[in-house]
């Protein structure tokens, strides 16, 4: 424990000598640096840094160019949770991003011309594979490769900006390729000749070869360099550094300059391009002799391995979009040890909210944005989530890369630790600027239709932090709706990471973002609340889950729906705070309404006065799915911390705590009694179906490997039941938990809601305008139902001949035996959706919670209706 504490103090005393006036910041951050050392059984016990996964070699090009497009009355939400995890410790910052369509396809002042760079690549093998930096390829819209006066399309099969190299890929055979040499045997004044193609606008395009030698061996942001003192200018980059054999010892890559700096370059070690290419299952193969020769013979022997790198960035769009954004994020902390996740920014504060106006050009750039209160571990502002760089014509691959910096902000008294804005700030005072690094490579794994699944490799780095870096990596999965024009769902898992000359700390971190439908622009209170939607995420009030915008097709685009007169039982007012789950008892006497301020309060169905409020439950969170068992005597909620709370329920309405039923680590999304009551099964966000033993309490089993998260339960009477997360149905044993049979489902989008028919034979799922339906038992697809608009929740009637959904200011009315749209029950236009909602056991009353009706629920009476 002493060389624990040794090494901890001598961590601390580093960076308080370089943050001595950050004394606050320091402290939260050594706070870090404690909580994992104390938890270790030695100094050396310490978490390896992990370089991002190895791209599959695999290609789609995407069919269509992609863009980002608005329409004049967009208005949308989107949901996000972002999970850190340290040592048994979890850290979750959730919430939602509403946003409006203010000013679409505004021109820009200034429209970025057609752009040229250059560089200098090497070959490594005859069949076309090449070398250069990264930080020459990132962002390229397209490269040509010049090559013994032959040029070639190129494509970048691997990137890594965090030790700039990239490989080049070009259809060629037979090219002479160079060696590379073990950099591990280069020495102090070794003689070196640099080849590369600098100052190309000036000098020319023909080969350039300066002499030097290697003048230090150095540890620069975290990494081994050589230091060399021959002649490295701009588009240099990338060209072979080779010693008096001709083998290549590294890769020119950098240099300083200034008033009081003679020219210092910088070159990656080739040992760096061997583990690029291992990681990518790729390999070197120059086979040429070490021979000493002179520089003559030397350049003759480079001349037809170097090639002259050609980037053209294509002309930018020229417009972009103004969308009016309100931010709202909360930040929780689990541990099981007692002890509190330190907290990284320390402008998340709870809740934090952001709003203001943000500006995104038809590639995804963010062209403007007012300051908010930015997410930990430099994921930024939350509003800039589910934006990205897109290329600007049909690509199977692209880059983007940009220099920033980390800023250490005064504010208010406090320090605060950040991304850089680059779009000015008024509020703060910047006390420190570090340089940074950030770089993504994009690459298209499918596209089904109008959706295109493409995985995003990130890296943000800072740079010039001698001894320490700040790093954030890893790899994403994007979702994109050329249909919609904007991107529907986003995934992450990644490291942030410390490094200091004794210890590296990796902390885990995932982040999970989709868009969904603005519900909330009439409410004037949404600002100050958050609430959690049926995906898991706390979001804003009156958020939805689902991938759609809030964009009304024209009248024309399809025929009219009869309305439907459906008497309202009663309004139940004043809940003061929105709903996020119902619930009716058995006997309809109560309804029961799961609350986004973590209560659950219990109303009379025939006045509608309150009759017990069961809270504040902040172990719970926001309450997102609530149970009442068939008898009526027990009442089961989850909540967006993965908790589960089981109460006895009087005949009078008051609950009595039972028991806490803690292995979720997500949102519980569906909760459902077997049918003798003995065991309760949950599903939730963690993509898991749980089973429990209702006498003792404890969990049974668990059922893992969904898709995403499990939304819809159906139990039989026969020992076993189904599970769906919309995606994949399996098959469980009740008793065992063992998985008899998973059918997948021709699915590929996120659903707004999952449910089974009553009978467990059909498996429903709302996506965009439709209900989509498949055999459970097979996976075939059924004719699916059309609409208008998005369904955000729905739910089967008490026999199971009517689909009741949610819509925009309406309920619309299925008839699930003749499989037609009946008609709607019109709430009111003012009324972005309607979620979440629930039949009464006897069929009778259907009870929903719709945006904009100033925190009420709406219980009305089911009318019979007739299929015409």
């Amino acid at each position: 424990m002493s060389q624990i504490h040794d090494v901890f103090r001598q961590c601390f005393a580093k960076l308080n000598l370089v943050f001595s006036h950050k004394n606050s910041w320091v402290r939260q951050y050594v706070g870090l640096l404690a909580l994992l050392l104390m938890s270790s059984s030695c100094a050396d016990d310490v978490l390896p840094v992990e370089a991002p996964p190895a791209q599959d070699a695999q290609q789609v090009t995407v069919a269509t160019p992609l863009a980002y497009t608005f329409h004049d009355q967009d208005e949308f939400n989107i949901d996000f949770k972002l999970t850190a995890t340290l040592d048994g410790q979890e850290e979750t910052t959730s919430g939602t991003c509403r946003y409006n369509v203010l000013n679409r396809d505004k021109l820009r002042m200034v429209i970025r011309k057609k752009q040229n760079a250059s560089g200098t690549a090497f070959v490594i093998t005859p069949d076309g594979l090449l070398i250069t930096c990264a930080h020459v390829v990132a962002g390229a819209d397209e490269l040509e490769v010049v090559l013994n006066e032959t040029t070639y399309q190129a494509k970048v099969l691997a990137l890594d900006p965090a030790v700039d190299l990239a490989v080049l890929k070009i259809e060629a055979k037979d090219l002479p390729a160079l060696s590379l040499e073990d950099s591990e045997n280069v020495e102090l004044g070794e003689e070196t000749r640099v080849a590369g193609y600098p100052l190309s606008e000036v000098l020319g395009t023909s080969l350039k070869v300066s002499a030097g030698s290697v003048a230090g061996l150095i540890l620069k942001d975290g990494q081994r360099l050589f230091q060399i003192d021959a002649a490295v200018n701009p588009g240099n980059s990338g060209g072979p550094v080779i010693n008096k054999s001709g083998k290549v010892i590294g890769v020119a890559s950098s240099r300083l300059s200034g008033a009081n700096i003679s020219s210092v370059g910088f070159c990656v070690p080739s040992n760096a391009i061997n583990e690029l290419l291992l990681k990518h299952k790729l390999t070197a193969n120059g086979k040429q002799e070490p021979v000493e020769q002179d520089g003559p013979s030397l350049t003759k022997m480079l001349l037809p391995s170097v090639a002259f790198v050609n980037v053209n960035n294509e002309p930018e769009d020229g417009t972009h979009t103004v969308l009016r954004f309100t931010g709202h994020s909360m930040k929780s902390n689990m541990t099981s040890r007692g002890l509190s996740m330190p907290v990284f920014d320390m402008r998340m504060r709870m809740p934090a909210i952001g709003h203001g106006e943000v500006s995104v050009a038809r590639d995804g750039e963010i062209v403007n944005a007012d300051d908010e209160p930015q997410l930990p571990y430099f994921f930024g502002p939350p509003s800039q989530l589910m934006f990205f760089k897109l290329p600007g014509s049909p690509k199977e691959a692209w880059s983007d890369h940009r220099e920033t910096s980390v800023v250490w902000e005064k504010n208010d008294g406090s320090q605060m630790f950040r991304r850089y804005s680059p779009f000015g700030r008024e509020r703060a005072e910047i006390i420190d600027t570090k340089p940074a690094v950030e770089t993504s490579q994009y690459k298209v794994l499918s596209q089904k239709e109008n959706l295109v699944e493409i995985e995003r490799t990130y890296d943000f780095h800072t740079t010039g932090l001698e001894g320490k870096a700040y790093k954030m990596y890893g790899v994403g999965n994007i979702t994109f709706d050329t249909k919609l024009g904007i991107c529907t769902a986003y995934t992450f898992k990644g490291t942030y990471n410390v490094e200091t000359d004794e210890l590296s700390i990796r902390v885990p971190v995932e982040l999970s973002a989709k868009l969904t439908n603005s519900q909330d622009a009439g409410n004037t209170n949404s600002t100050s609340v958050t609430t959690t939607t049926s995906s898991g995420f706390n979001s804003s009030s009156n958020t939805s889950q689902g991938a759609m915008l809030n964009r009304p097709k024209p009248a024309s685009a399809a025929p009219a729906v009869p309305l439907i007169e459906a008497p309202l039982k009663i309004k139940i007012s004043g809940l003061s705070w929105n709903v996020t789950a119902l619930a009716f008892t058995p006997n309809d006497k109560f309804i029961l309404a799961g609350k986004l301020d973590n209560y659950i309060e219990v109303y009379s169905t025939k006045s509608g006065e309150k009759v017990y409020t069961e809270g504040r439950l902040t172990d719970m969170g926001q309450v997102t799915s609530l149970l009442v068992s068939d008898n009526g005597k027990q009442v089961v909620a989850g909540g967006s911390t993965g908790l589960i709370r089981i109460w006895n329920l009087a005949k009078n309405g008051l609950m009595s705590p039972v028991a806490s039923l803690k292995g979720h680590k997500q949102a519980i999304k569906i909760l459902k009694f077997a049918s003798d009551e003995k065991f309760l099964l949950s599903g939730g966000s963690d993509d898991t179906v749980r089973c429990w033993d209702t006498q003792s309490h404890e969990e049974v089993y668990a059922v893992s490997d969904f898709k995403k998260e499990v939304r819809a339960i159906h139990t039989t009477e026969s020992g076993w039941y189904l599970a769906s997360d919309g995606n994949v149905v399996k098959t469980v044993d009740l008793l065992t938990g063992q998985v008899s049979q998973s059918v997948d489902l021709n699915s590929i989008g996120i659903p707004q809601q999952v449910a089974f028919s009553l009978d467990g034979k059909v498996v429903v799922s709302s996506e965009h305008y439709s209900l989509r339906r498949w055999e459970s038992e097979t996976g075939k697809e059924l004719p699916e139902y059309q609409g208008n608009e998005i369904l955000w929740d729905f739910t089967f009637n008490q026999d199971g001949t009517r689909i009741i959904g949610g819509g925009r200011g309406h309920l619309a009315v299925w008839d699930n035996v003749h499989s037609k749209l009946l008609g709607h029950i019109n709430l009111d236009d003012k009324i972005f959706y309607v979620k979440p909602l629930t039949v009464s056991h006897d069929g009778k009353f259907i009870a929903c919670y719709p945006s904009a009706a100033s925190q009420e629920i709406y219980i009305f009476e089911l009318p019979s209706v007739e299929a015409q």
